[in-house]
């Protein structure tokens, strides 16, 4: 009879491996509300999750009161994903920033998010940059909640709290931060100084992308 080779499973690229076991490591800190995670960074990864859709951070966020920024660039978020996201953060009351560039949610996942910013008073800067299917009347209804709460009542540009917010996570030195995206942030040639400063004094971060925004070349 003819010889019958035997069936192997798939193997999940050690890529993937890598990601869901940071994924795994994260979830189990957030849930058990350790103050010393006060940032969630999981940016560049093919999904979020082991192929929960996520559900296990939204839950473990919903709990947690020191995580103050969630960082997921580009990592393939839906709307279905922000609308679960948007529940979680309607029970956190600890995150002011949000990161949430080149993602694939739509108009639908940013409606959430603006539904969410009024029961969550904690939300002070929101990054969307990236995305190109949200309607930018959405973008300027979501800003404009951010800038009531924020630029008027501390008297600065929403750009000036982005810059701070940026250099807040690069003087926080943590670890899982190795990329930073910072493309088309609204970075200008007077912020440059203090970023280079504060990426001199960290050893983590690999790679940031300032393209497109407001300094010079040199």
């Amino acid at each position: 009879p003819p010889r019958q080779e035997p069936l192997v499973a798939a193997a999940v690229p050690n890529e993937l491996q890598d990601d869901i076991a940071q994924y795994d490591s994260i979830v189990e800190a957030v849930l058990a509300n350790d103050p010393n995670l006060t940032q969630v960074v999981l940016d560049n990864k093919r999904q979020i999750g082991n192929n929960d859709g996520g559900e296990a951070l939204w839950q473990a966020l919903s709990l947690n009161n020191h995580v103050k920024v969630l960082s997921l660039q580009n990592s393939n978020i839906t709307d279905d994903q922000m609308a679960a996201l948007a529940l979680a953060l309607n029970e956190n009351t600890s995150i002011s920033n949000l990161y949430l560039q080149n993602n694939m949610f739509t108009s639908e996942g940013v409606e959430y998010l603006v539904v969410c910013l009024e029961c969550n008073s904690t939300i002070q800067m929101v990054a969307l940059e990236g995305n190109s299917t949200i309607d930018p009347r959405i973008i300027e209804e979501l800003q404009g909640i951010l800038q009531s709460r924020v630029g008027l009542a501390n008297s600065v540009p929403n750009n000036v709290n982005k810059t701070k917010s940026v250099l807040e996570r690069i003087r926080s030195k943590e670890p899982n931060l190795t990329e930073l995206n910072l493309h088309g942030m609204g970075i200008g040639p007077n912020d440059t100084d203090a970023i280079m400063e504060a990426l001199a004094g960290n050893v983590y971060l690999r790679k940031v992308d300032l393209s497109g925004n407001m300094i010079d070349d040199d």
